[in-house]
């Protein structure tokens, strides 16, 4: 080879490196803290109406963070670090903080006590939840996904302007919601204009809530087994092709040997692959508690599905972290939720 011919596949190289770098990325979200902010700003709405001057509501906001909204932004794969801290554990490239974590972590005798040091005691917890919602960044304002007037001021007030942007770029979305009757309701309340189905059967069937080409579905799991609605989607095709997201508030992984099966040998990307290329986003709450045992979180955790050789990654795992359900009102669990989904169906990106 010359050096004309070094030269000219030099400047090719070059080229493609340059058109690579001009195509459009999706933008990087952190969904667990996105959707915690979001219930943060409900939190802070709710210290306010209790009246009083600025230190004490402040410091009621505080304390109902600390009681409901377990969050650290070094805090992936929490039940590894409650149960089994350890440096080898850490994924690479490790978090900001996070060896530091864990070596914390590792030095505490037990699940509460690590619960307490990492999301009560720990500053680095507080200061992600109290830092001004903006700092997340242009991908994760709802003002790009719903528009100028839904800002986090307007979120946090939970302003009409809010749920009115909701029913107006949202027609096209059926909304499932099954074994949830609480959150139902408030979904409900908090979105008048939302098409939302409470408890379908969470088969094939689901395509008769979708009668235009255009519709598509999200769904939240409450109490009903994750492993039966992933069966029912990996075995209807065109039903796959519609739905969009899927959210599991506490649900459980299995409901029986039918789905155990399922996850041991059918959980493929190859099997939720929809027609058109693109992945579903597949978003897990998981009801824990301080004294929640290693059994209680393991029921709630899908494993990842199998990437077989030459299949395209169609299912993306997106943990939204742990929650005390029972301590959160379903009025402003409702509200975070549909920001988290709003972000993901319609900001930048989407």
């Amino acid at each position: 080879m010359d050096a004309l011919t070094g030269l000219e596949l030099a400047a090719a190289g070059l080229a493609l490196w340059a058109a690579i770098q001009t195509l459009p990325r999706p933008p990087r979200r952190d969904w667990e803290r996105l959707f915690k902010v979001a219930l943060a700003t409900q939190l802070w709405e709710a210290a306010q109406a209790e009246g009083g001057d600025e230190g004490a509501i402040t410091a009621r906001w505080d304390a109902l963070l600390r009681a409901q909204v377990p969050f650290h932004p070094a805090g992936r794969a929490p039940m590894a670090k409650l149960f089994a801290p350890a440096i080898s554990g850490i994924e690479a490239p490790a978090l900001d903080g996070e060896r530091a974590l864990v070596e914390a972590l590792a030095r505490l005798p037990d699940a509460a006590a690590r619960w307490q040091r990492m999301y009560v005691e720990d500053l680095a917890a507080a200061d992600a939840l109290t830092s001004h919602p903006e700092s997340l960044g242009p991908a994760c304002d709802p003002a790009n996904a719903l528009g100028p007037a839904c800002g986090w001021e307007a979120i946090s007030r939970w302003d009409p302007a809010v749920p009115a942007a909701l029913a107006a770029r949202t027609g096209h979305i059926q909304l499932v919601v099954a074994a949830a009757p609480d959150l139902t309701a408030a979904l409900r309340a908090a979105a008048p204009g939302l098409r939302i189905a409470a408890d379908p059967p969470l088969d094939a069937s689901l395509l008769q809530l979708c009668p235009a080409p255009a519709d598509r579905l999200v769904i939240l799991l409450g109490r009903s087994p994750m492993g039966g609605l992933l069966r029912a989607l990996a075995d209807a095709p065109g039903l796959r092709d519609r739905v969009l997201v899927i959210v599991g508030v506490g649900a459980p992984r299995s409901g029986g040997p039918a789905d155990d099966h399922f996850f041991s040998t059918g959980w493929t990307h190859e099997a939720m692959a929809p027609e058109l290329q693109r992945t579903t986003a597949l978003f897990s709450i998981w009801d824990v508690a301080p004294d929640s045992s290693p059994e209680a979180w393991a029921a709630q955790l899908l494993p990842p599905p199998r990437l077989e050789p030459g299949a395209a990654p169609s299912v993306e795992l997106l943990p939204l972290g742990p929650l005390p359900l029972g301590r959160v009102d379903p009025a402003q669990l409702a509200r975070a939720l549909l920001t988290t989904l709003a972000v993901r169906l319609l900001g930048p990106g989407s």
